[in-house]
């Protein structure tokens, strides 16, 4: 960043945010998000290349306002991550914007020809022909890579699995660190980091939920056992529906099953 001579194609530098300015802001995340890179929207910078620096309100306003059109300005949403960095005395936010698995990243509500892409250290909207590149790269998700819930704390996200069944199950030495169970999690792609946060995907909620039925989609996922009295299906002896992740709950319907 030293001497600023002027933005590059996977940096872009912003003075602050406005509601004004929130159209662009999507096409500019929307044109990181599309190029093999990603990219990075630093504030605290003027069009001249002048360092300004934030006061510690405006990168909280920054923040939000950048998670929002990220969730809910483009689509597919998009996880960001940022980082505040004091460079010659000034506090400047820089938001990570990582490439999308799937392609193009358009503005929401609106069809692909609506996708953007840097070029020239500016935001153009697609070419028909980038368009068709984007879609020969693009790889959807899969079930199990989905959101199965919001970003939300370490915490949260450890009081929705059961960590410690699965670890067991793996034979895995139970982690006092929260750092380090979280990281573990990461791993077995149970969770994955966004804007500092961490998300829940379905695989983690299939796996190890305390309760699948807290999440959203999942609500009759959970496995129910009936034992009838005969053949006949008419009286059963016992019912019970099982709710916890598939893997951490297995032995227990076995269990109940064989009593």
């Amino acid at each position: 960043m030293n001497p600023i001579p002027h933005e590059l194609n996977e940096l872009d530098w912003k003075t602050d945010v406005s509601s004004k300015g929130s159209p662009n802001l999507a096409k500019h995340i929307s044109a990181f998000a599309n190029d093999t890179n990603g990219g990075y929207l630093v504030f605290g910078i003027d069009d001249q290349g002048r360092i300004n620096g934030l006061v510690q309100k405006k990168i909280k306003d920054i923040i939000s306002k950048i998670s929002s059109i990220a969730r809910d300005g483009v689509e597919p949403k998009i996880s960001i991550d940022h980082a505040v960095t004091i460079y010659k005395e000034k506090t400047l936010l820089f938001i990570c914007i990582r490439e999308s698995k799937e392609k193009p990243v358009h503005l929401r509500g609106k069809g692909f020809e609506e996708s953007y892409i840097r070029s020239g250290a500016s935001t153009h909207k697609m070419s028909k022909q980038e368009i068709g590149w984007c879609l020969l790269r693009s790889k959807v998700p899969s079930f199990e890579e989905q959101d199965a819930d919001a970003p939300a704390l370490s915490s949260d996200v450890l009081s929705k699995l059961d960590v410690t069944a699965f670890f067991n199950l793996l034979k895995i030495p139970v982690l006092g660190n929260v750092d380090t169970v979280i990281q573990k999690l990461e791993e077995y792609c149970l969770i994955k980091p966004e804007n500092q946060q961490y998300v829940i995907n379905n695989l983690g909620v299939l796996l190890a939920a305390q309760n699948m039925s807290h999440f959203f989609g999942h609500e009759r996922r959970g496995i129910r056992v009936i034992c009838y009295k005969s053949s006949s299906k008419i009286e059963a002896t016992k019912d019970k529906t099982f709710d916890r992740g598939y893997a951490i709950g297995f032995n227990e319907i076995l269990d109940y099953i064989q009593e």
